[in-house]
C-alpha cells in the first residue's frame, strides 16, 4: 500500500525528472539555486543588481575597445 508521503516522494521524483528533460521550466527559486547566488528580497534588490551589472558591462566595454585600439596600433587588425 503506497502512504500519502511516499506518493508525495513518487510525485517530486518524478517533476525532477521532467524539469531534467527540459520539460518544465524551472521556477525562479531554483534557478537562483542553482546559480549560488542569494534571491533578491524585493525590487529594491534587482534594480542593485542590474545597475551594478550595468556598471561591470560599461567597464568590459572600455578594456574591450582600448584592447581593440592597442591590435589597431599594432597592425593585427
Amino acid at each position: 500500500m503506497v502512504t500519502d508521503e511516499m506518493a508525495k516522494a513518487m510525485e517530486e521524483e518524478y517533476k525532477e525528472q521532467i524539469r531534467l528533460q527540459g520539460r518544465v521550466p524551472m521556477t525562479t527559486e531554483e534557478e537562483y539555486k542553482n546559480a549560488d547566488i542569494p534571491m533578491p528580497e524585493d525590487p529594491k534588490d534587482l534594480k542593485e543588481i542590474i545597475h551594478r551589472q550595468d556598471q561591470q558591462i560599461k567597464e568590459l566595454r572600455k578594456q574591450l575597445n582600448a584592447t581593440l585600439e592597442q591590435f589597431r596600433n599594432k597592425g593585427a587588425i
